[in-house]
């Protein structure tokens, strides 16, 4: 791909390619919207590849008949946990501050040290 090419694609991605191009909203592609189907069958998700096992309901998908895999819708969908929190108690923070100004008590006495010389 040339240079040129390349500036183009930058330009059809740029948010102002309606006003280089002159097109109205109306005048500008519509973009295809990517359906979702059901899910994927087990060994597609594990290999994180797009499945076809919704449009064939009692068939292998394509990956797993060119595999010759099972086909299986088995394994449950995995939810996400809510993140966990740490919160610390007033003695566990106390404890860490005390700590963090004993280090920079140290290496305050140590620039010191090394300033006299």
């Amino acid at each position: 791909m040339s240079t040129d090419e390349d500036e183009d694609v930058s330009v059809i991605h740029d948010s102002g390619f309606r006003e280089l191009v002159g097109w109205t909203n109306s005048e500008m592609p519509k973009r295809r919207k990517v359906s979702r189907l059901g899910r994927a069958c087990d060994s597609c998700r594990i290999k994180k590849i797009r499945c076809d096992a919704h449009s064939k309901p009692n068939e292998k998908c394509s990956h797993c008949a060119v595999h010759n895999l099972d086909c299986t819708l088995i394994q449950g969908i995995k939810k996400r946990s809510p993140p966990k929190v740490v919160t610390a108690t007033p003695s566990l923070t106390r404890d860490i501050l005390h700590k963090y100004i004993e280090d920079l008590e140290e290496r305050i006495a140590l620039l010191e040290k090394l300033l006299r010389r």
